[in-house]
């Protein structure tokens, strides 16, 4: 899993995903929601081994979480070919199970 910490890290995992699912996890320390999607967000990524996962924290990178509209956390957002074509918002564990089944199948 690749931590994210600026905009160049975001374009150049964007650019080099090859058509594959690039799942965006945005996060920060202080986040309790955050702390319980985090485990199985690291069990879908074994689970989902064609997608590629990545998280952001919202603290360092904050310019990231502005420029893609993050409005709560913790967000996962769902990139195929450098445009988001999903999200899930908070630690609803059900949807974001759902979500990978659908685009990261």
């Amino acid at each position: 899993m690749k931590t994210i910490a600026d905009k160049d890290d975001f374009t150049s995992v964007l650019s080099t995903a090859d058509g594959r699912v690039v799942a965006v996890m945005f996060t920060a320390t202080w986040c309790n929601p955050c702390s319980i999607v985090l485990p199985k967000y690291k069990d879908l990524e074994r689970d989902h081994p064609n997608a590629i996962f990545t998280i952001v924290d919202v603290d360092v990178a904050e310019d990231l979480a502005v420029d893609n509209e993050v409005a709560g956390l913790p967000t996962v957002q769902f990139f195929k070919d450098g445009q988001k074509i999903h999200e899930v918002i908070g630690h609803n564990v059900d949807k974001l199970v759902s979500a990978f089944r659908t685009y990261a199948p």
